[in-house]
């Protein structure tokens, strides 16, 4: 019977990161966990290689080496493998390098994507090794290539190479060999496609998120996606790559632009959007048009009519800032922007709010803002030196490698599932959705409010909300107020705190017994009220068979910030554990996903302390 070899991606910094692979790879072919065996040496996995008669002689030193991991478990493997189990792995699996099935079958079948990421190999007189690259590890490995699209030229003409590299041990053309062993060796690679389409502190983690869809929404088609707290959408991009269709709700309008825009860059051409790119750079530079692109000249002449004004307290801070460094950076900033929008107002309209999305990220990067302390509404920011318009035209070529990626995918034959958006508030999910109708919600909610710095989130925005007509600067207020976990507009009415769970109760007593931190009494208070009718919406959504997983901090500390010393752990975890039994739902299982952190130079105070994530596992209780 066939073996199905499986190696790990060679940059698996956790162990615990292989049991989640393993429970993948158990989900995507239908085994036991348990079945699913490891090597967790690479003299092992040698051992196992020279035990198969008659391998091919290069397997070992071109094809799994190159995937090996520097410590602990290295590989996997299912024994009395078949074809269709070595196909979902290479269609599907998250944290799988490459794959290899001994004794297969002489032809792959019908799958385009198979086709393209496998080989099959002789190895004498009716026996077959079929070798392939999972689609995720050449999706991680584009996220180099296409950060260097201006030195390698089409981003799918080298996803082409690299797999015809990788199978076929082919010397790349172009001079792309460098690149390739770049992208190869890569220890960052989980920005692959539209997670990078913008700037957004707190995302998902994407294989994270791909694998708990493997696992917990098992059926490769008809299955509905919901993110309630949508964010920067990752949980809707890896919804599509698995050809689920998927719906985000967010209160923040940048989430939304970025959410929408998540896979759209599937069905544009990247010619188009080359010649929209060139053109904007041309007018910028103040170059005359080249002939090629003649037909396609923007001008800056309106610049000025689109100039908007930065709104307070930034303008001051902007003002200071720059008369302390000797020019005029508020106007340089608000120039800028008018220039951009200037420009994408001579866009076709069906891309214009895609390049606005491009302003909002160059934005967002040039001006870091962070609220401190404990709800003042004191904050701290950082400027980069580069200038906005820049950025800008940085964020359009690099949309435009995005969407070479997206028409190599297509290629493959991947088929995106449907993403939709809704500008609305979790705890309105009802009126999104009709009772029983999501198969898996899968959603990390914002921090509790009395985690410094995660307040007026909207005004934390302010500028990229502003200046890309995104909001006004009256309805900021009204944004703040809107989000979850926000430190604003909440009363002093808190009579029902003893109908909240324990855990909860007891972060509760904390902040009102603590005078500093009483401010985040009422917004905790509040933000745990909000998840509760969240939740109860959930409950109500879900389908009887389905799941739903809030991916949580485990626990978040109060501390005091000179000696480091600790006054008080939230235990988050089982605080929404409680909040979610409360609200009708059934926890069926904690998963822990330990993090790695690496405190830089600025780090905060406890800030390398050891830290992870939970996955609550929710099902639909009897009153939903």
């Amino acid at each position: 019977m066939p073996n199905l070899l499986l190696t790990l991606r060679h940059n698996i910094n956790l162990e615990s990161d292989v049991e989640l692979a393993r429970a993948d790879v158990s989900a995507l072919c239908g085994v036991l966990t348990r079945d699913v065996k490891t090597f967790t040496s690479a003299a092992d996995l040698h051992h196992w290689i020279t035990a198969q008669n008659n391998w091919l002689e290069d397997t070992e030193n071109t094809f799994i080496k190159r995937a090996l991991r520097q410590s602990g478990t290295v590989a996997l493997l299912i024994e009395d493998a078949a074809l269709h189990q070595f196909e979902q792995v290479i269609e599907r699996a998250a944290f799988i390098q490459e794959a290899v099935l001994v004794d297969s079958p002489s032809l792959l079948g019908d799958s385009t994507i198979l086709k393209r990421l496998a080989r099959v190999h002789a190895i004498d007189e009716g026996r077959y090794v079929t070798r392939g690259v999972s689609l995720a590890a050449i999706l991680e490995y584009s996220t180099p290539l296409v950060f260097r699209r201006d030195r390698i030229g089409s981003v799918s003409v080298a996803l082409d190479n690299l797999v015809e590299l990788l199978l076929d041990g082919s010397p790349p053309c172009c001079n792309l060999e460098t690149h390739l062993n770049h992208a190869v060796a890569a220890k960052k690679s989980t920005l692959y496609l539209s997670h990078e389409l913008h700037l957004y502190k707190g995302k998902f983690f994407p294989r994270l998120v791909h694998s708990l869809i493997n696992r917990f929404l098992p059926q490769t088609t008809g299955g509905l996606v919901c993110d309630p707290f949508a964010g920067s959408g990752t949980a809707l991009l890896e919804a599509a790559l698995l050809g689920f269709d998927s719906v985000g709700i967010d209160v923040d309008p940048t989430s939304v632009l970025i959410s929408e825009h998540k896979t759209i860059l599937a069905s544009i051409d990247p010619d188009e959007l080359q010649e929209i790119c060139a053109a904007m750079e041309t007018a910028v530079e103040g170059k005359q048009a080249s002939l090629f692109f003649a037909n396609r000249a923007y001008d800056l002449a309106t610049w000025r009519q689109h100039l908007v004004q930065v709104p307070e307290p930034m303008r001051h801070r902007l003002t200071k800032r720059g008369n302390e460094e000797g020019y005029d950076l508020l106007g340089e900033i608000e120039q800028d922007s008018a220039i951009a929008l200037s420009l994408i107002a001579q866009v076709p309209a069906h891309l214009q709010s895609l390049f606005k999305v491009c302003l909002s990220h160059a934005l967002t990067k040039k001006i870091r803002l962070r609220f401190v302390g404990i709800g003042n509404g004191r904050f701290t920011f950082d400027v980069a030196k580069v200038r906005v318009l820049e950025l800008f035209l940085k964020k359009s070529y690099h949309m435009l490698a995005i969407s070479e990626a997206f028409t190599w995918l297509k290629r493959c034959g991947v088929h995106l599932g449907n993403v939709e958006v809704h500008r609305n508030s979790a705890t309105n999910i009802t009126d999104v959705f009709p009772p029983n109708s999501i198969d898996l919600v899968l959603t990390s909610p914002p921090y509790i409010p009395a985690s410094s710095g995660r307040e007026h989130y909207a005004r934390a925005r302010a500028i990229p909300l502003v200046l890309t007509g995104a909001a006004s600067v009256d309805e900021l207020e009204e944004l703040d107020n809107s989000f979850i976990g926000e430190m604003n507009g909440h009363g002093e009415d808190d009579t029902d705190v003893q109908m909240m769970p324990e855990a909860v109760r007891r972060t509760l007593t904390f902040l009102s017994n603590d005078t500093q931190r009483r401010p985040k009494y009422m917004p905790t208070l509040q933000y745990y009220r909000d998840i509760r009718r969240v939740l109860e919406g959930v409950n109500t959504t879900l389908t009887e068979d389905g799941f739903a997983l809030f991916v949580v901090a485990d626990s978040h500390t109060f501390y005091i910030h000179k000696t480091k010393e600790i006054l008080h752990t939230v235990d988050a975890t089982n605080a929404i554990c409680e909040v979610g039994q409360q609200a009708g739902l059934h926890v069926t299982d904690v998963l822990g996903v330990p993090l790695m952190k690496s405190g830089g130079l600025n780090a905060r105070p406890r800030s390398t302390d050891d830290y992870s994530e939970a996955v609550v596992v929710f099902r639909k209780g009897a009153n939903g």
